[in-house]
């Protein structure tokens, strides 16, 4: 009892500043024990918490990032000038320190994935495919699947400028580090059809290098663009309205693409989806009058036009925020790099007035307000696509025999009489997408060079049928399911 009551009779002999000098180490000992007591026990047992919810030894998850890295490269590794000097796991609130800093927003939480810094190993015959300012991409094979590798570049471009700017490699490895964090959290929280699914991701320690992994898709080049077929590249078009759809509404609100480029899209299995996410922007830019968003607009669109040529043309400036600015500069972007080079070329004749009005609304042509824009531009390409699936816009009720053919069920002409022609999927023969026996027939009449039309049981994405134009004809072969017409008189 008399060592218990020792301290408390002490403390009449302190001083005030004695007093509050106990108290105070007291509170703070208690303090460190409440919170990193958790996080000291972790350590001690060598396992390190990563998001969501993964633990690994540190030695395990070291060494096999370490691993994994040298085999994708020299590019993949920081240089040995910004090495610290202590290495250990970025948990999830040294994660969110670096992206608040950088970006304003946090890590997914509660979020699984099936490629990890555990399973990062299994991935296998890495190629390299290309390299930006910020990032190298390779792919590979994960568990008989083609992926998409993402690294960050330690000797691109932006590490170059901000090495310029600040003199510091290591803050500048560790923007370039954020890039790929704000991507992962981008694409697990936009996770949308037309943006490229994640896969998974690696975060090993504040030395290694963050790893993002995507589905693989095909790079989009213009040459390609122009040799697919004109239902292939309406599909494509469709996928631009969604996606601008899907980012003016946003779970994280209006987004714009910075960085609106064909490089930034790739396409999966035929649908177009956004494949680099780590220069959009969030949230419309911040105001304090109309005029300051007339100037921002003007800047992103390049244009030099004033809020007298049209009320409809720039965001007004509501609770400091410049509304719909997102929205119209993405709508501007997509239709000077992808709806007027893939629509107008090789269309329909009858569904061009529908194109050119939707390339007019893009072009800020329509008297169209500014916040019913993109939903406008949704539902003039989805009219579009179910005029071409309907077949509405053909003007012909002739049937075949008015037309001048003659129909033979269960027949082929495989291989023979193959040629090359205009608007066709195949680089060697002449297919095409038809509506009907009735649509093959015209088309074939139309065509100097043909005389016959296969129609196969292979469809389109649209439900059209796959035909087979040929330039000649004789006693065909029998071929379940397949319908052969030919001009009358051969």
């Amino acid at each position: 009892m008399r060592l218990l009551q020792m301290p408390f009779n002490n403390l009449s002999r302190c001083s005030g500043l004695c007093l509050f000098v106990t108290v105070y180490i007291s509170l703070f000992l208690i303090a460190g024990i409440i919170l990193f007591g958790p996080l000291l026990r972790n350590s001690r047992n060598g396992v390190v918490i990563l998001p969501g919810n993964y633990q690994f030894s540190k030695d395990k998850l070291n060494s096999r990032s370490s691993e994994y890295f040298s085999s994708l490269g020299a590019f993949t590794q920081r240089p040995n000038d910004a090495q610290k000097s202590s290495k250990r796991p970025i948990e999830e609130e040294g994660i969110n320190l670096i992206l608040r800093s950088t970006f304003d927003f946090y890590w997914p939480h509660s979020y699984s994935t099936l490629v990890n810094c555990s399973t990062l190993q299994e991935i296998s015959d890495t190629e390299f495919v290309a390299a930006g300012w910020t990032k190298i991409v390779y792919k590979g094979t994960f568990r008989g699947k083609q992926v998409a590798v993402k690294t960050a570049r330690y000797n691109g471009r932006d590490v170059q400028e901000c090495q310029k700017d600040i003199g510091s490699s290591k803050t500048c490895f560790e923007r370039v580090d954020a890039k790929i964090l704000k991507e992962v959290v981008l694409l697990t929280d936009l996770a949308h059809e037309n943006v490229v699914k994640i896969l998974g991701f690696c975060i090993p320690d504040l030395d290694g290098t963050a790893t993002l992994v995507t589905e693989l898709g095909e790079p989009i080049d213009t040459v390609r663009l122009l040799q697919i077929s004109w239902e292939d590249r309406l599909r494509l078009v469709l996928g631009i309205a969604h996606i601008l759809n899907h980012f003016a509404h946003s779970p994280l609100g209006p987004l714009s693409m910075n960085d609106f480029r064909r490089e930034q899209f790739v396409i999966v299995n035929g649908v177009l989806k956004v494949t680099d996410l780590d220069d959009v922007g969030i949230g419309d830019p911040e105001c304090i009058n109309d005029d300051i968003c007339q100037n921002i607009t003007n800047f992103a669109l390049n244009r030099n036009t004033t809020r007298e040529d049209s009320d409809t043309r720039f965001p007004s400036c509501i609770n400091f925020r410049c509304v719909g600015h997102n929205s119209r500069t993405n709508v501007w972007h997509a239709g000077q790099h992808f709806v007027k080079l893939l629509l107008p070329i090789g269309a329909p004749e009858n569904l061009k007035p529908y194109i050119q009005n939707l390339i007019d609304t893009y072009e800020f042509k329509k008297k169209v307000s500014l916040y019913e824009e993109v939903p406008y531009i949704l539902q003039k390409t989805q009219e579009i696509v179910d005029l071409y699936k309907s077949g509405e816009y053909m003007n012909t009720s002739k049937d075949l025999d008015e037309l001048g053919f003659k129909r033979i069920s269960n027949a082929d002409l495989p291989g023979m009489f193959d040629y090359h022609c205009r608007n066709s999927i195949s680089a060697v023969s002449c297919v095409i997408s038809v509506f009907s026996e009735e649509e093959a027939a015209e088309l074939c009449a139309k065509d100097p060079d043909c005389k016959a039309v296969v129609l196969s049981k292979e469809q389109t994405w649209t439900g059209r049928t796959i035909a087979i134009f040929k330039n000649g004809f004789n006693s065909p072969s029998v071929e379940e399911g397949f319908i052969l017409i030919h001009k009358q008189g051969l």
